[in-house]
């Protein structure tokens, strides 16, 4: 029973078993001005990272509420915990920090006051001064939004948390009026730009990013004005400064306080006396009043909010293209993808504005696949948008039917109108009591989902990727989207399903059937939530995970090992083996022992990483893959050959569901499947493994780098080539790669050199006629030269990017490993 029942259904609240339940629509209109039930859908997440956040800062004495957002069947759900006592009385009489009513008034507490300014300087949130109902000054440390409550418990709660970060103003839900305060670089992106809610909200990488970027400003001001200052000390006469000593160092204090004081105004710091960047959360609500004295104040933290906002374009979005030309981020999904964004604080609207400039790079080739993820990703994202609201029309007996008439819609090339739809469900359906069930495939033939038709859906998805993402896409057809961009319907139909929670049966899908449509109601097996929550972790184990990397930077391998070691088992006490920051531990473990020399601790390490990754982010998860791909490595290394070999076939299939056979990664697995089977002397599929590689490795990184040189050496051994000219050719090509980036102590420039005299000693050899073949016998049908497993070894280290280090290498670890440690104990 509803605690409201007598609202209507999506405005009703419920409380079962201390959880307080309610829906994501703007109930009484409390969202309207802000975006009606945009905004109360887009308010959850919200208020969700919000809580996060102050969850993470954990100031002792300051409580906040277990919250989870869950999205079912185009309904969002928001779950809390309720604060002891709330139930007994009203919330206008419990709320005594905050407001409860939108700004109308505005309450403070001491003890509130106290706590908050704690989670001021982590959070970067500016403590204000406001206006209440009675103009009288209110201060607060957080946004107007958020409620301070004391339970029954005496403890002080918090909730509410919709305006914890700045928000974005290149997306607002109204048009800017005054445009002079708008940057150079966000109108040339066309920013402001119209958003669906007025929540839109920076995230909090972009603003360290962007802190930093200030402090650097920061400090080449402060040095640059005490060079000067210096310079004019200088030249003043001995007479001058040797008159009054201390009124000349009293001077310079003077002065050098000044430098500081003209650099932190120059770079927006709300101290005049070091720097400290603080955001205010309030400063673009329409509700809260400022006073007076503050409207300077307020003006300025609006010009700082534009300069994030341009900060974003013009760097962040720069920087996220360069990590993908550098491969330091290779994203293989929209979940890979959406999460480098986040890295870089660059949100997914922004999506549309990355494809455009992607369009600008000069090596767009070699981008290819974040192009064609990209582009899936907005629609996807789009069709979701769509399916929400898709499935709040449907009764609960066609869930089915409804869903594979929306896959249909979206992936089939069958047209999927009204009477196929009701044919499927007549099929389906078919039951002696005939006359009934006409009854019912009539009533669900006037449902408003059956009018749905693919044409009709491609132009809502366009309108959505134009309205949100201000993406153009410019195809009729979902058909020509595939065939223009090279997208793969089985890697959308993932997507689609992970996203909204839609699971199908487990079959061969026919999606270019002209007569028949792909999916039927019997392929719909169920729909399950999709769940958001506060994720907690070891405040202490995580400390020593930061530890250890330090020293692992530093190269001592073993005392960062025993670091991590430490940090694994506090992790498995307060989380469970099943978490994300214990599958990273075993990860880190298993690479440490692997880098020293320790394979079979590295292959149990990794085998519980694999299996932990496979439950918690499931097996098709990129995560998931690669950890298969190092576990290939690591059982190679221990002698488990066809382990290894099976371990590479399944990340090889599952990389070709996720993303296809055009992805950077297809480059790592092939070329360690063509090494492992040239070792085992399989040497066609050897060939075809590896000649697939070159193809991919000139693709994306270009034909003169260190991983195309690598490959060409694998294939020289081979003499793949079909000529020796070719191959002479080929073989000087590797060693300059090798010799320029590497160095002429690499084991792959030695070994690329001695390839290249064996190849120049068979030329001039045939040039003098001792061998009497010609040079069309240099096939791949006539000889191989085996490799030893420690070589194959080393090169698909190489292959995977990482160095193993000699015995002398871990011997001078270990010994400066032991003076450190006697140092510490010195000290």
């Amino acid at each position: 029973m509803p605690l409201n029942p007598a609202e209507p259904p999506h405005m009703q609240m419920f409380l079962w078993n201390n959880l307080f339940f309610s829906l994501g629509f703007d109930m009484s209109d409390h969202y309207q001005p802000l975006g009606g039930n945009n905004a109360a859908h887009a308010a959850a997440l919200c208020d969700l990272r919000g809580a996060q956040a102050y969850a993470d800062v954990d100031v002792e004495g300051l409580y906040t509420l277990g919250t989870a957002v869950v999205d079912y069947r185009g309904i969002r759900v928001i779950a809390q915990t309720i604060v002891p006592g709330i139930l007994e009385k009203h919330q206008e009489q419990t709320v005594v920090y905050g407001s409860n009513d939108y700004g109308k008034t505005v309450f403070t507490h001491p003890r509130f006051l106290e706590l908050l300014d704690k989670t001021c300087r982590p959070l970067r949130i500016q403590r204000h001064q406001v206006l209440d109902h009675n103009n009288m000054q209110v201060e607060l440390c957080s946004s107007i939004e958020t409620k301070g409550i004391l339970g029954n418990d005496s403890r002080p709660y918090i909730l509410d948390f919709l305006r914890t970060f700045p928000p974005d103003l290149n997306f607002q839900l109204s048009d800017t009026k005054d445009t002079r305060e708008v940057p150079e670089e966000c109108r040339k992106f066309g920013y402001p730009r119209h958003h669906p809610h007025s929540l839109a909200s920076l995230r909090p990488e972009l603003m360290d990013a962007f802190i930093q970027h200030r402090f650097e400003l920061y400090l080449k001001m402060v040095s640059q004005g005490l060079e000067q200052l210096e310079e004019q000390h200088k030249e003043k006469s001995e007479v001058q400064r040797t008159r009054d000593a201390a009124a000349d160092a009293a001077e310079m204090e003077f002065h050098r306080g000044d430098v500081i004081r003209k650099a932190c105004k120059a770079v927006w710091s709300v101290s005049e006396s070091c720097f400290d960047i603080r955001f205010n959360p309030d400063v673009c609500s329409t509700v809260v009043q400022f006073p007076s004295e503050c409207v300077a104040q307020v003006h300025e933290q609006r010009l700082l909010l534009w300069d994030v906002a341009a900060f974003l374009l013009s760097h962040q979005i720069p920087a996220v293209l360069k990590d993908f030309l550098d491969h330091m981020e290779i994203p293989m999904d929209g979940r890979t993808l959406t999460a480098a964004l986040h890295r870089r604080g660059v949100n997914v609207r922004y999506l549309g504005t990355l494809l455009m400039e992607l369009e600008r790079v000069e090596e767009k080739g070699r981008l290819s696949h974040v192009q064609r993820i990209s582009l899936s990703e907005i629609i996807v994202r789009s069709a979701k948008h769509i399916f929400r609201t898709f499935l709040q029309d449907v009764e609960p007996a066609a869930l089915s039917a409804a869903v594979s008439h929306f896959l249909n819609c979206l992936l089939s090339s069958s047209p999927c109108f009204l009477d196929s739809c009701s044919d499927e469900l007549a099929s389906r359906r078919r039951s002696r009591r005939r006359r009934s069930h006409r009854g019912r495939v009539s009533s669900l033939k006037d449902s408003m989902w059956t009018k749905l038709t693919p044409s009709e859906l491609w132009n809502r998805i366009r309108t959505e990727a134009r309205e949100y993402f201000h993406y153009e896409i410019n195809s009729e057809s979902i058909e020509e989207v595939i065939e223009k961009h090279g997208l793969q319907r089985t890697s959308l139909l993932r997507e689609i399903a992970t996203k909204t929670g839609i699971q199908v049966q487990l079959r061969e899908y026919t999606f270019d059937s002209r007569h028949r449509p792909t999916f039927g109601e019997e392929d719909v097996l169920n729909m399950f939530p999709v769940v958001k929550h506060l994720t907690f972790t070891g405040t202490e184990a995580t400390g020593l995970v930061h530890r250890a990397r330090v020293l692992i930077h530093q190269g001592l391998l073993k005392d960062g090992y025993n670091m991590i070691s430490q940090a694994l088992a506090l992790f498995v006490r307060v989380c469970g083996i099943l978490h994300e920051d214990a599958c990273m531990c075993l990860r880190l473990l298993g690479r440490l022992s692997y880098l020293t020399g320790e394979y079979p601790d590295a292959l149990a390490h990794q085998e519980k990483a694999v299996m932990s990754s496979e439950r918690l982010q499931g097996i098709d998860h990129p995560q998931t893959i690669q950890d298969y791909t190092h576990l290939a490595l690591y059982c190679f290394a221990g002698g488990r050959c066809s382990t290894a070999l099976q371990l590479l076939y399944r990340a090889r299939y599952l990389t070709l569901v996720v993303s296809g056979e055009d992805h950077p990664h297809i480059i790592t697995l092939d070329s360690m499947l063509g090494l492992i089977l040239l070792g085992l002397m399989e040497h066609e599929l050897s060939l075809m493994f590896l000649r697939n590689a070159f193809i991919l490795t000139a693709q994306y990184h270009g034909p003169t780098s260190s991983q195309c040189a690598l490959i060409v050496s694998s294939l020289l051994r081979m003499r793949v080539k079909e000529t020796l000219q070719s191959a002479l050719q080929h073989g000087r090509e590797a060693y300059s790669i090798f010799h320029n980036q590497a160095g002429e102590k690499c084991i792959a420039t030695q070994e690329s050199s001695e390839h290249l005299k064996s190849l120049t000693q068979q030329a001039l050899s045939l040039q003098k006629g001792t061998e009497h073949v010609s040079a069309t016998d240099l096939t791949p049908s006539t000889r191989f030269s085996t490799s030893s497993h420690l070589m194959i070894l080393q090169q698909l280290n190489m292959a995977c990017e990482i160095v193993q280090l000699s015995i002398q290498e871990l011997a001078n670890l270990g010994t400066a490993s032991q003076e450190s440690g006697h140092t510490e104990e010195k000290m």
